[in-house]
């Protein structure tokens, strides 16, 4: 059973892009809260079912989130690579130091898949993956 959402709020808080072997998606939102963290735990799930669990996360817009929302983001790197695939999360050293520091507090490091990797631009719409 699929269930549905809200796909403006989705392109509100993230734009992607198809690659050659994964889709890349950067986080627009600078603030994650409990309502942004909940619209993007959806629709990045989404991305990743629909890509093979193959998703490349640019964070470097993201100036703090909660910690349900790294957790998450922990939950997803282990569904993709059950898929076969991975979540590598790009962009950490121009992220805010705030949500660094909620990074580590959480363990990320040792969990999440990250890399230093800049990510150019992304066309301001999502594209469908």
């Amino acid at each position: 059973m699929s269930i549905a959402f809200d796909h403006t709020a989705v392109d509100s808080l993230f734009t992607s892009t198809q690659a050659d072997h994964a889709v890349i998606a950067r986080v627009k939102c600078s603030n994650i809260r409990e309502r942004q963290a909940s619209v993007l735990e959806e629709g990045l799930g989404e991305l990743a079912r629909s890509n093979q669990g193959c998703v490349v996360l640019c964070v470097d817009q993201i100036q703090s989130a909660t910690t349900s929302w790294i957790s998450s983001l922990i939950e997803l790197s282990d569904v993709c690579k059950a898929m076969g695939g991975f979540l590598e999360i790009t962009g950490m050293s121009q992220a805010g130091p705030a949500f660094v520091h909620v990074m580590e507090l959480c363990g990320a490091a040792g969990k999440l898949r990250m890399s230093d990797a800049r990510i150019p631009l992304l066309p301001s719409a999502r594209k469908a993956g």
